[in-house]
């Protein structure tokens, strides 16, 4: 049956109703951690609320002690408690989970890591051992991506095969796993650039091609590939704006040359900026 349609009194029978008060975070998530995942994954002030009140402070222990005995049989409660700042024993009962945990256990596990930088920091070493023991799916590499800046800091021996697992995910044929990695690489611009810049010249994603290119800010041979021979004007006018990274006097000839040639007004206008601008020292 149709519901008839309301009434139209043209009285505001909203007016002076209080607005419903917002949900308190730490009763939702002991309540129910899917419940409260569903509602910061779909509210960015409620997710930014949870940052200050949960993400951001040291947990109730009482709390992480209880969501920690979830997490081995509920993705939800695995990824709840990674997102908090865990002291050094809970986050080593909770890494322990990932050598055997199934993939949407594992999968929900990184993912809530990721979020919380305390927890990538600390457990760095170990959970790159891990996952470079246990091969990689996407939510795998995004954390090795994540983890590689942190570990290079560091110079820790992990580096080399975190960085050779983030190479070997660049041919997968999903474009933001593609792009997960370009970012990670370039974290190591120096150590990378070679890499990044033969893997510039094969990609086919202008948006991996934008993240590939940022890393190479320092080199003029790629940024000049990019000016002249990139199809896509997003990735020329990058380049065009990378170009004042480095910009001398002998670089201002070909870049006149090229500005004159350009047919895409964003990129002339882009160069033109850059030559405007004084000669780096």
């Amino acid at each position: 049956m149709l519901s008839a349609e309301p009434e139209v009194t043209g009285v505001d029978t909203t007016a002076g109703t209080p607005a419903p008060a917002p949900p308190d975070l730490d009763e939702l998530l002991r309540a129910s951690p899917s419940a409260f995942l569903r509602r910061v994954d779909s509210d960015r002030a409620l997710f930014d609320r949870a940052q200050e009140e949960l993400f951001g402070r040291p947990p109730d222990p009482d709390l992480v002690r209880a969501l920690l005995d979830l997490a081995t049989e509920d993705p939800a409660a695995a990824r709840a408690v990674a997102m908090l700042p865990l002291p050094e024993q809970d986050l080593a009962e909770l890494l322990d989970l990932l050598p055997a945990a199934p993939a949407t256990l594992s999968a929900a596990l990184l993912a809530g890591l990721r979020v919380q930088p305390e927890n990538l920091d600390r457990g760095s070493e170990r959970l790159a051992a891990i996952l470079c023991a246990r091969g990689g799916d996407a939510e795998a590499t995004a954390t090795l991506a994540e983890l590689l800046p942190r570990l290079a800091v560091r110079g820790s021996g992990l580096v080399v095969p975190v960085a050779g697992a983030l190479r070997a995910a660049s041919g997968d044929a999903s474009e933001e796993v593609r792009r997960i990695v370009a970012r990670g690489l370039g974290g190591r611009p120096a150590e990378e650039a070679e890499y990044l810049a033969a893997w510039y010249r094969r990609e086919a994603s202008s948006a991996v091609r934008l993240e590939l290119l940022r890393p190479l800010a320092g080199s003029r041979t790629a940024l000049r590939s990019a000016l002249t021979s990139d199809p896509d004007p997003a990735v020329r006018r990058l380049a065009a704006e990378l170009s004042r990274l480095t910009l001398v006097p002998e670089d201002r000839p070909w870049l006149e040359s090229v500005a004159a040639n350009e047919s895409d007004p964003e990129v002339k206008r882009a160069l033109v900026e850059t030559l405007d601008l004084p000669d780096k020292e």
